[in-house]
């Protein structure tokens, strides 16, 4: 919010707010002119206008643009508000905004409502406008689907408060990983056991003994292992456990199923234990 305009760029009068008994105007960033009562601003606002403003000369400028405005303002009215239903995000995004900024009580939380809509869409712009406003169960929401972006991208836009915690819980997801391929380990040991000391393969060839292969049916464990393992490469990854472990369809022996089912549970546990964020908060 400015002070008077002193710009010689002509200005137009938004068509809905061009009432004459109006006692406050606003000028948006792109020159349109919007004519408001400051009652209504009194009633409905916590941030319009300073007092400071003589408003009644002065035009005050906003650093909004008039399709925000022309949607912010309908809230202060007493009217049938805006659906913001159908609202497209490149709309709804600066409109709540300057509906936190302006203290517009009654578009803040359909605002809200319909951000968090968008959480699967446009999960970092919704996390972030949560963070900032302090709406901390959205941040929550939307923390698992961003752990794809580069710590140190989310760190910098992050509010002081939300550095450390979101620090914590990417690191959590990092100790399922490290936990998930020292398992592997510990169970690719044990069953080494199963075997004899002769390996042959299904067609009753004579293979390494190298490799740990099933008692049961001869399934080369060191290849499927790999073959998990390989896919375990990053926090990300873990969200993709159908796809990682979808290659043991293909296993027919019960006690080959048994290893992966066990090691994919122990994964699926520990996702489980991690605390949302919002308890870190």
């Amino acid at each position: 919010m400015g002070s008077a305009s002193n710009s010689d760029r002509p200005a137009v009068t938004s068509e809905r707010f061009c009432q004459q008994d109006s006692d406050v105007i606003f000028r948006s960033c792109d020159d349109v002119l919007f004519h408001i009562h400051r009652k209504n601003l009194e009633t409905n606002t916590g941030g319009f206008p300073p007092e400071e403003f003589d408003t009644k000369k002065e035009i005050v400028l906003l650093t909004e643009t008039a399709s925000t405005l022309e949607l912010l303002f309908q809230f202060i009215y007493p009217q049938r508000h805006p659906d913001l239903e159908t609202t497209p995000f490149e709309v709804l995004d600066p409109l709540a905004e300057a509906a936190e900024k302006y203290e517009v009580y009654s578009a803040i939380n359909i605002c809200k409502i319909r951000m968090r809509s968008f959480v699967k869409e446009q999960s970092l712009a919704v996390m972030l406008f949560a963070a900032k406003h302090g709406y901390y169960d959205i941040v929550s929401e939307t923390a698992s689907l961003l752990l794809h972006v580069p710590i140190e991208e989310i760190l910098l836009r992050l509010p002081p408060q939300l550095v450390i915690p979101w620090v914590l819980y990417v690191d959590s997801w990092n100790k399922v990983l490290r936990n998930a391929i020292t398992y592997s380990t510990k169970v690719i040991e044990g069953t080494r056991n199963w075997a004899p000391t002769t390996y042959y393969d299904r067609l009753g060839h004579h293979v390494s003994q190298a490799a740990t292969y099933c008692i049961s049916c001869n399934f080369n464990l060191d290849i499927a292992f790999g073959r998990v393992l390989r896919h375990l490469d990053s926090i990300q990854s873990l969200e993709k456990l159908d796809v990682i472990f979808g290659h043991v369809d293909e296993v027919c022996c019960p006690h080959t199923l048994a290893v992966f089912g066990a090691w994919r549970l122990s994964i699926e546990e520990d996702i489980s234990a991690i605390e949302p964020l919002v308890t870190v908060l």
